[in-house]
């Protein structure tokens, strides 16, 4: 009943406060951005998703699906550091905390430098965190491990859904949103999933392939992903500021 109460009043909110809005034909994304390359993560039929919003869904995924993974693990963690239920959720919810506390100032700033180096640095700093994870022994390590973590997933939550947007084009921009979010909800199925598969073969290797796949994860980003910040003189920003964005 509770999460059914959060849900309609999800909907009432949204129906409130949430306004449509005339978004122009002409991005003004610098020219040297608008070169189309052929994404490497295109599937048959799906000419709309370009190299950035391909690559940005792959990010989003992988910051998902590190968030997730411990929610299959929590068995094997409360053994493996002698802990109760209640100390992991202190942990657990510890990078959510982080996430909501540095989401926003991490979203303006982004305006200001640019939000793709928030999203490498981002995965790189999920990185060692996820990797440090299959070797901890104490309550307070996971805890810090989780707070690293939580750091990173906020600089790449907000930066990419905004890069998403500014890179979308206004006839498929659903679609091509889609592909971001699909991203997120994918990692949260499969994170689980295969940390579970995998921890027979050792605690350490679901981390550790969270970890490797997170720096593969910044060089894709890094490859692919144009910018959409110009920094101007005054250093002000050229696209809507994430500040304004409903």
């Amino acid at each position: 009943y509770t999460g059914t109460g959060f849900i309609v009043l999800a909907i009432i909110l949204v129906q409130a406060f949430v306004q449509e809005i005339e978004v122009p034909d002409e991005e003004t994304v610098p020219a040297e951005n608008k070169v189309k390359r052929r994404s490497p993560f295109s599937l048959p039929g799906s000419d709309f998703i370009s190299s950035g919003i391909g690559g940005l869904g792959f990010a989003v995924f992988l910051m998902a699906s590190a968030f997730a993974m411990l929610v299959t693990l929590e068995p094997q963690f409360n053994i493996r550091l002698h802990e109760t239920a209640f100390a992991f959720s202190i942990a657990f919810a510890t990078l959510s905390a982080t996430q909501v506390a540095l989401q926003y100032p991490i979203g303006r700033i982004s305006d200001r430098w640019g939000r793709k180096p928030f999203v490498v640095a981002g995965l790189l700093i999920i990185a060692p965190a996820i990797a440090g994870l299959g070797f901890i022994h104490t309550t307070t390590q996971l805890i810090g491990l989780r707070l690293l973590q939580g750091i990173g997933t906020a600089a790449v939550a907000a930066p990419a859904f905004a890069l998403a947007g500014d890179l979308s084009k206004r006839a498929t921009q659903g679609r091509q949103l889609s592909v971001v979010t699909t991203g997120f909800g994918l990692g949260l199925a499969l994170g689980p999933l295969i940390a579970g598969f995998l921890i027979p073969y050792g605690f350490e290797v679901p981390f550790l392939l969270g970890a490797a796949l997170s720096v593969f994860g910044a060089w894709v980003v890094y490859r692919y992903v144009p910018e959409t910040v110009e920094r101007e003189s005054g250093d002000r920003p050229s696209r809507r500021p994430f500040s304004q964005r409903k």
